[in-house]
């Protein structure tokens, strides 16, 4: 997904907020895992940059929710901030562009085609074309890489990853957990490690 980070730096006005805005965006769901609608619906009193902490309001089946968000992610969002009320008066839809006081999914959809066009993303290999939504399943699939690499058993977490994500049932959550090559190399470590255990016992 870097490709798509560095690609917004081609939307136009190139000169204008709108490459920062959409740049920000991608990234801002890929490291925190919101749905593109909860993420559009922020306004600059949901983001708390001191607290590392996003307020998503009135989310999925009408739930609010808090969701931090590492330390990592704050210095962008304030980079971002700064820099968009250089540009424009405040408002309170936190992503906006020179144009739009807070953005549409609409907009979002048509500049993420374009990005994927020029990009040259196709279904070819894949079971369908990259989409915006698969910023949340590479954020749960990354969780659980990095659990695996922790030594933190998954199971012990889905519980919590489920509520961070916003999910009612942890059967919602499993649908994110796609094989990655990541995973599988886990897994082949894993089994190597088991098979060379077992025969050690033979």
């Amino acid at each position: 997904m870097e490709d798509l980070l560095r690609a917004c730096s081609r939307l136009r006005p190139r000169a204008g907020l709108r490459p920062h805005t959409y740049r920000t965006l991608f990234s801002l769901l890929l490291a925190s895992g919101l749905r593109i609608s909860e993420a559009l619906q922020l306004d600059d009193s949901d983001v708390d940059l001191e607290d590392a902490v996003l307020t998503v309001r009135d989310g999925k089946f009408g739930k609010t929710r808090l969701v931090p968000v590492h330390a990592t992610v704050v210095p962008p969002l304030r980079c971002y901030v700064e820099h968009r009320d250089r540009v424009l008066p405040r408002a309170t839809g936190f992503f906006r562009t020179d144009r739009q006081a807070r953005l549409s999914y609409f907009h979002v959809r048509a500049a993420f085609i374009s990005l994927r066009r020029w990009l040259r993303w196709t279904a070819n290999g894949r079971s369908r074309r990259p989409r915006i939504h698969d910023c949340r399943h590479i954020f749960a699939v990354s969780c659980l890489v990095r659990w695996y690499r922790e030594g933190i058993h998954p199971e012990r977490k889905l519980a919590h990853l489920a509520t961070y994500l916003g999910h009612v049932e942890v059967r919602d959550t499993y649908w994110y957990l796609t094989v990655v090559p990541e995973l599988t190399a886990i897994a082949s470590e894993r089994f190597e490690r088991f098979a060379t255990d077992e025969q050690g016992q033979l």
